[in-house]
């Protein structure tokens, strides 16, 4: 998605150019790799969002384009949204270029909705109203389980289903029983051990 607002830096308002865009956003992300220590999921987000930004305004980085982008963002999209893309924007203007162009700017309040818990036993209805088999070749029912141990998977884990379905077979550790979310290698990483008592969910 590309956003142009035309809107250019008043006079006397510093801006700097971002000439090599691709150059930039590998230093930027290298550095939030390295100084930050951030994951790869993170990382990825805030490339994301500056990599929009700077090639919106053709690599011209001033608090009127910082300003004229944010105010679009926050019209055009709801607050969570506005709120991350402020995170991007400290993370590369004041952490990584070291300006104070977003000093000002202060993150929004978000109203936290309360989260349904599914209950045990709604789990199980779930489980069992799950389909055990497909049809193949011929129309003959094939197995297939992966959805229910999907389902106990995202429940016994609290992983989120993107996480769970990146996964790869090195971030399992059979031996200690215990999984590393991709894109979560960092010393705040989120861990799951597997435990054998949620072998007894569905009891």
């Amino acid at each position: 998605m590309t956003f142009w607002l035309g809107i250019e830096p008043r006079a006397g308002f510093e801006y700097f150019l971002a000439e090599d865009i691709p150059d930039e956003l590998e230093n930027f992300s290298r550095f939030l790799k390295l100084k930050k220590n951030l994951s790869r999921r993170t990382v990825q987000g805030h490339h994301n969002r500056i990599r929009r930004f700077l090639y919106s305004y053709n690599g011209k980085v001033s608090p009127a384009t910082i300003e004229g982008y944010l105010t679009t963002i926050k019209e055009k999209w709801n607050i969570k949204t506005y709120a991350n893309y402020l995170c991007s924007f400290r993370r590369y203007i004041r952490d990584f270029k070291k300006l104070d162009y977003v000093d000002d700017y202060e993150f929004p309040e978000i109203s936290i909705e309360p989260i349904i818990i599914p209950t045990k036993e709604q789990i199980r209805k779930f489980f069992y109203a799950l389909p055990n088999a497909k049809l193949g070749k011929n129309n003959k029912p094939i197995d297939e389980p992966k959805y229910k141990a999907l389902l106990l998977f995202l429940a016994s884990s609290g992983l989120r289903i993107g996480e769970a379905l990146s996964l790869n077979k090195k971030d399992i550790d059979f031996h200690r029983r215990m999984v590393v979310p991709n894109g979560h290698d960092t010393n705040t990483t989120k861990k799951d051990w597997v435990a054998r008592a949620r072998r007894t969910m569905l009891r």
